[in-house]
């Protein structure tokens, strides 16, 4: 509906709040957010962006699955491990693995009919280490050799001498690589060639697997990874336990130790989802037991893992971001759990498993940003759009002799159905009745987003005369451009009217619970204002009347100095919003008088205007007539007597250890409250600093 002022300038047109901030402002930009959530979630699946995000849900799932037990594993491993090495060098005389030692080993492990051995090496040993040709595609009874750095084949033209381990033919490899401090994928061929569990698989098995689209991930089997494993000592020594076989399998060599403790890292070893230490070896055994048992974890194909995530963007758009922070996270989080679940059935059932970690860290916070940023810019431009149409007319609507308004007029589209028993308002769920005035009634109600605001709406009906009518809309005119200018005033969210009923009204910040004080609870709301307090405990601590009015004599000085005046400042008209004492019902906020008014002098339309008791001697519209009411709600905090009782003092004994300050801060109201105007506080920041001057209670000492 649109409203215009006096002159027929258009002061706002709201439409029907969205339903939601996100998928609802304009048609059709809940799917676009939707496909740009799906679009972002599929930019993570790009390495290595997809490992830093989907790592995590990886080692989360693989941890919650549990260790699965092997039978007859199709790999061994042999540690070269420190007390062999101490052993074999005579104390340590012998700087580095001799090659025959490695000879002595590969010799065994031909005798008791190993498959294969893979010796992993620190480094390329150059000529006269290698046997035979070299050639990667090694018949079966091969050694293949892991080394670090770039995988390669030593060339044709440069044959090894015949100085080496033995004579079989010699296939040469990667060592394990890993990525993101977490073994999580299976190597990849790089340029030059191809890791060392993938050549002995592709040499080794008689189906070997093909190479995937998709990287595959390792299915570690558990702590231990259930594969044997022997000091390097105990082969040579023909020592090796009865539990212990080699025959006809893929027996890895390399550097570490048997893992006795778990939770212990081992020399040389990587990280995993069970333990933080895996040597080398036992990770090349368990990657090369996922080949031939071809049981390793798989992602979904590419479409089919970005349109899941295209689901999840819808929910997120339509679901997540309709709700406020807490309630949305919390949904977030059923979300996440679900994901888990459904991602736990799939692998421990299938071995496919998908990314739950993207829709929970990057999808959900994305829908509830994007419903914080489409909130504040639709906040934003109607706030710009109403400030700039008022100001178009010259002035802020109409004149500021309430005896002289002019008509409004208004432009009905959104019915408005109101009246004092049952009340509709566009884009809200009105919950009930709070409080109710001279000038109208103050409904809870809870906007299409799900927060809770206070609305009231003013009527003719309510009120004995137009002039009231017009003077209450051209009030929160005058409020609303700088309403959320400072803490200490209650912002303007929404303004409407309603030219059936012949109503208006407007949406604002919701104050605290007097009960419960941060949670509402809408069956039992009430607001929390000073006139409650004081209601239930007559008066207020010294340290809460300095509090209440070092905060909004801050405020009034925001207000005068855009040069409007309150003019209706009592105990009521003062909330609290978590925990901060605010200004309230601006209905009766008007230019200052001394703005068109040379001396100041009184206007009979302004005298009366305000509550009996809070209205200074020569009427309202200064910000003396301000400081006067403010002063007399201070007078009632700290003294718990009635205004009219002024200037009489309390009849509860004052603290012998509180008289110097309580006289104080007397000394101060005395001053805001004089009769004569000349003799007051005559601003805002002059009552404050005198305020900052009586002193506050002594620190308890311990």
């Amino acid at each position: 509906m649109a409203v215009r002022n006096g002159n027929g300038v258009l002061l706002q047109r709201p439409s029907l709040p969205a339903r939601n901030p996100v998928a609802g402002a304009v048609p059709g930009i809940g799917w676009g957010f939707a496909l740009g959530l799906a679009v972002v979630a599929g930019l993570c699946l790009v390495a290595p962006v997809d490992l830093r995000i989907s790592g995590p849900a990886y080692d989360l799932l693989l941890q919650w699955r549990g260790a699965v037990p092997l039978a007859d594993p199709p790999a061994a491993v042999v540690y070269m491990d420190g007390e062999s090495w101490l052993q074999l060098s005579r104390g340590g005389r012998v700087a580095h693995w001799e090659l025959s030692w490695h000879r002595a080993l590969v010799e065994r492990l031909s005798q008791l009919h190993a498959r294969a051995v893979v010796l992993e090496l620190a480094s390329d040993p150059g000529r006269g280490f290698l046997p035979g040709d070299g050639r990667p595609e090694a018949p079966r009874g091969s050694l293949f050799l892991a080394l670090p750095g770039t995988t390669r084949t030593r060339p044709p033209d440069d044959p090894p001498s015949s100085a080496g381990l033995s004579s079989l033919p010699v296939g040469l490899g990667e060592s394990a690589l890993v990525e993101g401090g977490v073994a999580r994928l299976h190597g990849m061929p790089r340029e030059g060639g191809e890791p060392v569990v993938a050549l002995v698989a592709r040499s080794m098995l008689p189906r070997p697997p093909a190479p995937a689209p998709r990287p595959r991930w390792i299915n570690h089997y558990g702590s231990m990874e259930g594969i044997p494993a022997v000091d390097y000592t105990r082969v040579l020594s023909n020592s090796l336990p009865a539990s212990f076989s080699v025959s006809n399998k893929v027996v890895f060599v390399g550097p570490g130790e048997r893992i006795l403790d778990p939770g212990a890292p081992s020399p040389g070893a990587v990280s995993t989802p069970f333990t933080r230490g895996l040597p080398s070896p036992l990770l090349n055994a368990t990657v090369f037991t996922n080949l031939q048992r071809r049981d390793w974890l798989r992602r979904p194909p590419w479409g089919v893992e970005v349109g899941l995530f295209l689901v999840t963007s819808i929910f997120a758009t339509f679901g997540v971001s309709r709700f406020p922070i807490l309630p949305g996270l919390i949904l977030s989080m059923l979300g996440g759990g679900i994901l888990l679940l459904v991602d736990h059935v799939m692998l421990s059932s299938t071995g496919v498993w998908f990314s739950w970690t993207i829709p929970l860290c990057v999808q959900f916070p994305g829908a509830m940003l994007g419903r914080g940023v489409a909130l504040n810019l639709e906040r934003m431009r109607h706030r710009r759009a109403l400030s700039k149409r008022i100001h178009q007319g010259g002035h802020l609507g109409g004149t500021d002799d309430e005896t002289q308004s002019p008509t409004l007029h208004f432009e009905p589209e959104a019915p408005l159905h109101a009246h004092w028993g049952r009340l509709e308002i566009p884009g809200y769920t009105v919950l009930g009745p709070i409080g109710k005035g001279a000038y109208g009634q103050v409904w809870l109600a809870r906007h299409s987003t799900g927060a809770l605001h206070a609305v009231k709406v003013v009527s003719c009906r309510g009120l004995q005369d137009t002039d009231r009518f017009e003077r209450e809309f051209r009030g929160i005119e005058r409020y609303l451009p700088i309403s959320s200018g400072h803490p200490g005033l209650v912002p303007i969210l929404l303004v409407g009217r309603d030219p059936d009923s012949n109503s208006f009204y407007y949406a604002m910040e919701l104050g605290d619970d007097e009960t419960t004080r941060g949670e509402i609870d809408p069956a039992h709301y009430s607001p929390r204002s000073v006139a409650k307090d004081l209601a239930k405990r007559h008066f207020l601590t010294l340290d809460e009347c300095l509090d209440l009015g070092l905060h909004l004599t801050e405020a009034l000085q925001y207000l005068h100095g855009h040069h409007l005046v309150h003019r209706d400042i009592k105990p009521s008209n003062i909330i609290f919003v978590r925990g901060i004492p605010k200004l309230t019902d601006l209905g009766l906020v008007a230019r200052s008088r001394e703005d068109h008014e040379p001396g100041g002098a009184p206007v009979s339309t302004l005298q009366y205007i305000g509550t009996p008791g809070y209205i200074a001697p020569e009427g309202a519209g200064t910000p003396e007539a301000d400081l006067f009411g403010l002063g007399v709600v201070l007078y009632e905090a700290a003294t718990g007597r009635n205004r009219m009782d002024f200037p009489a003092m309390p009849s509860r004994p004052i603290p012998s250890a509180d008289l110097p300050r309580f006289l104080a801060l007397m000394d101060v109201i005395l001053k805001a409250c004089d009769p004569d105007p000349a003799c007051r506080y005559h601003s805002a920041a002059e009552l404050h600093a005198a305020l900052s001057t009586v002193p506050t209670a002594p620190a308890a000492t311990p």
